[in-house]
């Protein structure tokens, strides 16, 4: 069977935001993770098996982390790429100095139904204060901005980005499974702009490896199967591939670990001890072989 395709639906895409979401609030539900907020975007709140409770797991804790240090090393501003429903700005709020901004682009429907929730749930009053929404949904506030843009189309997404964030300022920027719907030609387009526009950039990139195994070949073929394939996967297979990728954009610093190597040299220990004690747990090969199937780039 062909594991490729030339393009993605947008339609397939975006729904992988709702399972993503929804997999995140069983996890939290379990007490892997605290979130307050992710209960108000998630469509479906069924528990999920434990492999993939605990793979969100080792997801959700190794952005935190980045995202903590970041913030501690005097970083001053975040830009999510296909943000979706996540919750780390809210997660990070009261952290944040009063001069930090923190953006958030994805398509315009998901972002005129994230802005829905947001000014429906009184939960979210305190981080709209002073807000300016358009009719369409998106947000400013002056710390937080909200914005719908397809990131394919570098020429809107750059004009956006700029429009919200100054380049000169340490930027962190989130890639969560998100350029791997897009081709090599934009996804690599958007990065060579982000190293070439930006002073001081940093990426976390999370998103999946090893296309040539019989694991990398079902997962590919599952997704391909919904309308959304993974467009750069072949070209980017493996983690040496991904800091090449980079390197060769136009960024400088550039580090990569599998899912496995998160686990072991990043996460915290005692929150890993205290996650594996949380359900009956007896799929650990099964783990290990989908935990290498997936990378974090930074």
């Amino acid at each position: 069977m062909n594991t490729t395709s030339s393009v993605s639906s947008d339609d397939a895409v975006i729904s992988t935001n709702d399972d993503a979401t929804s997999c995140k609030y069983s996890a939290m539900k379990l007490g892997y993770f605290k979130d307050d907020y992710v209960i108000y975007f998630a469509k479906a709140r069924e528990k999920r098996a434990p492999l993939i409770n605990r793979g969100y797991y080792t997801r959700v804790a190794s952005f935190r982390k980045c995202i903590s240090t970041f913030i501690g090393n005097g970083g001053k501003q975040i830009i999510a790429l296909g943000a979706g429903f996540d919750t780390n700005y809210f997660h990070f709020f009261d952290s944040l100095p009063d001069d930090f901004k923190y953006l958030e682009l994805d398509f315009p429907q998901v972002v005129s139904m994230k802005s829905s929730i947001l000014q429906k749930q009184p939960k979210f009053s305190k981080f709209l204060q002073g807000a300016s929404i358009t009719d369409s949904g998106e947000i400013s506030t002056g710390r937080y901005f909200l914005r719908g843009v397809d990131l394919r189309h570098l020429d809107s997404a750059s004009s956006t980005i700029l429009s919200c964030i100054d380049p000169t300022q340490p930027t962190l920027f989130l890639s969560e499974c998100v350029l791997i719907y897009m081709s090599v030609e934009e996804s690599s387009a958007l990065l060579r702009w982000i190293s070439e526009t930006f002073a001081s950039a940093g990426m976390l990139l999370y998103e999946q490896i090893h296309p040539h195994d019989a694991f990398g070949q079902t997962m590919q073929k599952n997704l391909l199967s919904r309308g959304c394939p993974l467009l750069s996967l072949m070209r980017y297979p493996t983690i040496s591939d991904q800091k090449d990728r980079f390197i060769s954009l136009g960024w400088t610093h550039v580090d990569a670990l599998d899912m496995l190597q998160v686990w072991d040299n990043i996460l915290e220990r005692a929150d890993n001890r205290r996650a594996e004690h949380l359900e009956m747990f007896d799929e650990l090969e099964e783990w290990r072989l989908i935990q290498s199937h997936y990378c974090l780039v930074l």
